[in-house]
């Protein structure tokens, strides 16, 4: 029994770095191996498109989890709300476990062929790595708040009903969701690119647009 003990607290482990790498390194090894040809479009649609799948999953399978099982909404997120800067800063890997293979599937599904899958695959992979790194910068940084898309997630933990995109503010533009009481947005805004999007296309103001 120890030993399914051990791999549960792995698996559901969010609070170590080593765990978090490890577990990337492991998924991003998979698809290399996996990989016959590599689709560029496909990885760079991939990376582009995180944001989507970003907001879908934070907004309607985390926060909408609430409206179905109060406990399994705390067990997955809800903990993190009460607790934002002591634990669960990584994506747990039991997330990863469910969340990736759903994604293969539901692409392969659709039609796009094994090389676009794996492709497109591994840009997903690499955009979520750049939300787990961003969204832990912005929690462990809490007394050094400077950069906008750590003050734009703050948003988010005072009122977990708007801003919750943390790579790329398109989907709360375009959802709705955009806290404009607050900030303000330009064009470069809608271009999903993680982090620059906010660097470049979110500002701080009380105008709205």
């Amino acid at each position: 029994m120890s030993i399914y003990k051990s791999m549960y607290r792995v698996l559901m482990n969010s609070s170590s770095d080593i765990i978090f790498h490890i577990n990337f390194i492991c998924w991003i090894s998979a698809y290399i191996f996996a990989m016959r040809n590599f689709c560029l479009f496909s990885f760079v649609s991939g990376l582009s498109l995180w944001c989507v799948w970003e907001y879908i999953y934070h907004r309607f399978m985390m926060h909408g989890m609430r409206y179905v099982n109060e406990k399994i909404y705390y067990y997955m997120h809800g903990h993190h709300h009460v607790y934002p800067h002591k634990k669960s800063i990584h994506i747990p890997p039991f997330q990863w476990c469910i969340v990736l293979p759903c994604f293969f599937l539901l692409f392969k599904i659709i039609g796009l062929s094994y090389d676009q899958n794996v492709s497109y695959s591994v840009g997903l992979l690499i955009g979520s790595f750049i939300f787990d790194k961003m969204h832990q910068y912005i929690h462990l940084n809490k007394n050094n708040i400077k950069e906008i898309f750590e003050q734009y997630h703050l948003c988010h933990h005072k009122s977990s009903k708007e801003a919750y995109c943390v790579t790329s503010p398109l989907m709360d533009i375009m959802l709705r969701t955009f806290p404009y009481h607050t900030f303000g947005h330009n064009l470069l805004a809608y271009i999903p690119i993680p982090y620059y999007s906010f660097k470049y296309g979110v500002n701080k103001n009380n105008k709205k647009r």
